[in-house]
């Protein structure tokens, strides 16, 4: 929606009262993440409590919460890279997509097929660890992508502060 709202001219009318460009981004991201870490939650305590009744073992519930976590890094990763775009280069927003799918098919086919495993081991959806339920979160991939996930956000604030709002 943060394209759209600039696409047709509502965020030049948003951005001439109090809200200031900072807060109104920060707020879109805000909720972004929000609803994308809320639906994992739900997933995950979902598919936890029904491996936990059908297996009758109650730990499922915490271990697919640790999992389902070990991935939050790697989805504020890609809010970060579209929050970059949309403040830098907003006509090439949508290009987060084509890094996600490409991410999304090295780490998920990339065993698979295999390519080599430091591709596949850089993935951000398997720099927490190949295997989360077995061996635990890798917590050094899972904070390099949190930091990355933060200096990508911080650009694209920053960024989105000083470009142009097109005008109608």
């Amino acid at each position: 929606s943060l394209r759209a709202e600039e696409r047709t001219g509502r965020l030049e009318v948003q951005l001439s009262g109090h809200a200031s460009r900072t807060g109104w981004l920060l707020v879109h991201l805000t909720v972004a993440a929000l609803g994308a870490l809320l639906v994992g939650l739900a997933g995950a305590l979902a598919f936890g409590a029904s491996a936990a009744q059908a297996l009758a073992e109650p730990d499922w519930v915490p271990r697919t919460l640790v999992a389902t976590a070990a991935y939050a890094p790697a989805v504020l990763l890609f809010l970060g890279l579209a929050a970059l775009l949309i403040g830098v280069a907003p006509r090439l927003w949508a290009a987060v997509w084509a890094v996600f799918a490409i991410a999304a098919f090295i780490g998920w086919m990339g065993p698979g097929l295999d390519m080599p495993d430091w591709l596949v081991d850089n993935s951000p959806f398997l720099a927490a660890g190949r295997a989360v339920f077995a061996d635990g979160v890798r917590t050094e991939g899972a904070a390099v992508l949190g930091g990355l996930a933060a200096l990508l956000l911080a650009a694209g604030v920053l960024g989105f502060r000083r470009r142009d709002v097109p005008t109608l």
